[in-house]
């Protein structure tokens, strides 16, 4: 960063609202950063991405939410958990 004449205590910084905006960023070269692989798979194929650093570490996601029993708490922890064995990988062994 010295050689580009950025300070290091105070790099560049940008704000990016949502998810999905902040892959776009990325894609549009504003940065890197770390997306999910759903989101990246397709930019990496067509050489819109490049990969940075090692294999892809997988880690165990869980599902938190308060001790309040709801039929609409518990029906949207219902389709999250749902939607994210359809979506994710499952964990290795």
């Amino acid at each position: 960063m010295r050689a580009r004449e950025v300070d290091p205590a105070a790099p560049p910084r940008h704000y990016v609202p949502a998810s999905g905006d902040f892959a776009t960023a990325i894609k549009l070269g504003l940065g890197w950063g770390l997306l999910p692989g759903f989101q990246a798979a397709e930019a990496l194929n067509t050489g819109a991405l490049v990969g940075l650093g090692g294999p892809p570490i997988d880690v165990p996601l869980y599902w938190q939410q308060w001790n309040l029993r709801s039929a609409l708490l518990e029906a949207i922890a219902a389709e999250i958990i749902d939607e994210g064995r359809r979506v994710l990988a499952p964990a290795s062994a």
